[in-house]
């Protein structure tokens, strides 16, 4: 099944927003959210500070530096992403997964529209960025405990 890690991202006003994802059972390093931290920040997928993150209730660690002026934590990157695993066993194939295609969503904020052809509020898949984050979310499974397919990365705001 899944256990929960979280990463913190600080926006420019100092504001910060909280992103959870389900990872295996048994994966303990903060290291592989920080990879992933890196590698959406170094991309500016996110022009905010990734400031915290850690696999259920481990020490956080901090990652100084000032954010991007135009880095709001209202602007999120929505992720969707699909299970893709028909067996929770494989190999054996005698279990079957309850969430095997089924979809499902996570956000991250301080969200670069930069990104965004204009017209469109979605990364075009296989675009780079887009690639990037499916890349960096190769850790990561769905609810059930399947692999996942990250389907979609689109731009959405605070409601007001």
């Amino acid at each position: 099944m899944a256990n929960t890690a979280t990463a913190t991202i600080r926006d420019f006003s100092d504001e910060l927003t909280t992103t959870s994802w389900n990872v295996a059972d048994g994966t303990t390093s903060t290291g592989i959210l920080d990879i992933y931290l890196g590698a959406i920040y170094t991309d500016s997928i996110v022009l905010g500070i990734p400031f915290r993150s850690s696999v259920l209730i481990q020490n956080p660690t901090g990652i100084a530096g000032t954010a991007d002026p135009s880095a709001q934590r209202e602007l999120k990157w929505a992720v969707s992403y699909r299970d893709v695993s028909e067996f929770l066993d494989p190999g054996t194939d005698s279990v079957p997964n309850p969430g095997y295609l089924k979809n499902f969503t996570f956000e991250l904020g301080t969200a670069n529209p930069a990104l965004l052809a204009q017209g469109t509020d979605r990364l075009a898949v296989g675009s780079d960025e887009f690639n990037t984050i499916a890349t960096a979310n190769t850790f990561a499974i769905s609810p059930y405990g399947g692999d996942i397919e990250v389907t979609q990365v689109r731009l959405v705001g605070r409601a007001i």
